[in-house]
């Protein structure tokens, strides 16, 4: 009788034997929307990109995949939504993903893109901590959270989920191949401004901040294009000023002076950076100066807010 038990038994092992050895650990690549059945009740969570899977593959024409290990179910996810876990290449994998497909790997709707290369980011950086890539994952990491920021708030906000990636590289590699470009991002987020509301105020005091910043950083890589941005300040301020012809400068303590000082300055700044190396602060330079010496270009024209 136990003979004839184990006889029938073999071909279910050998099944579940088979099944388990298809089980494989990937990482998901898209989030994924899915269903903890629980009695009576159904939850939706979602599982971020970056998220460390075990999972078994159907085997059909979709390559559709099944998660295993926590009774989890829901929307059928597909294998080319993950890439096998392996520690020492898995995220030199999600690198190059990232680095060959710049833009739109997830889709065109510019919330998901962003949303899901920030999650990916930094859930592969939470994996895998001490990989020799991340330097790299973390400078890729805060570009990539405040385009994420910026876009869901609509730069309403403090930039609190930016800054602290920000921080990180800068504590842990103080002099990093990244360290000027991400302490020049640091400031600007430290000193950004939603709306300035018509006020010159608001773009002057950037200026100082960043005039400030840039006589401590003198060599910094991003050297012009901290001068370009305080050129473009400076000019904001100007069409500000001019717009309100100095009918009410009491509460911010202008004059026709500042107005003039801050228009020479400007100029002076797009003429120094018209000899850049960087094409885009050279060509932005040149634009903005020929618009300056063109004042019927200007008239009637809205500085930006």
């Amino acid at each position: 009788m136990h003979r004839l038990l184990i006889l029938l038994l073999l071909p279910l092992l050998a099944v579940g034997a088979e099944r388990e050895s298809k089980q494989k650990t990937g990482i998901l690549i898209s989030s994924a929307s899915l269903i903890t059945p629980k009695p009576y009740t159904f939850q939706p969570y979602v599982i971020e990109p970056g998220a460390i899977i075990t999972y078994i593959q159907k085997g059909d024409m979709f390559n559709t995949i099944q998660l295993v290990g926590d009774g989890r179910e829901g929307e059928q996810l597909t294998l080319a939504q993950t890439i096998l876990y392996e520690p020492p290449i898995s995220p030199s994998r999600i690198y190059l993903l990232l680095r060959e497909q710049g833009r739109n790997i997830w889709s065109e709707d510019q919330t998901i893109e962003r949303t899901n290369r920030y999650l990916l980011l930094k859930n592969t950086l939470a994996n895998f901590p001490n990989h020799p890539l991340k330097e790299e994952l973390l400078a890729m990491l805060c570009r990539a959270a405040e385009q994420y920021e910026a876009w869901v708030t609509d730069t309403k906000t403090s930039f609190a989920i930016t800054i602290e990636p920000i921080r990180q590289y800068l504590k842990e590699f103080p002099k990093g191949l990244h360290q000027d470009e991400l302490k020049w991002l640091l400031v600007r987020l430290e000193n950004h401004q939603y709306e300035y509301e018509g006020n010159a105020t608001g773009p002057i005091s950037q200026v100082k901040a960043y005039e400030n910043f840039l006589s401590r950083n003198l060599n910094s890589t991003v050297a012009d294009q901290i001068r370009l941005e305080i050129a473009r300040l400076c000019r904001i301020a100007v069409g500000f000023l001019d717009r309100y012809k100095f009918e009410d400068l009491s509460s911010e303590d202008f004059n026709r002076t500042d107005s003039r000082r801050l228009r020479e300055k400007a100029k002076r700044l797009f003429k120094a950076l018209l000899v850049s190396d960087e094409g885009i602060v050279r060509e932005t330079s040149r634009v903005n100066l020929y618009e300056m010496e063109h004042p019927e270009l200007e008239k009637g024209k809205p500085p930006d807010s």
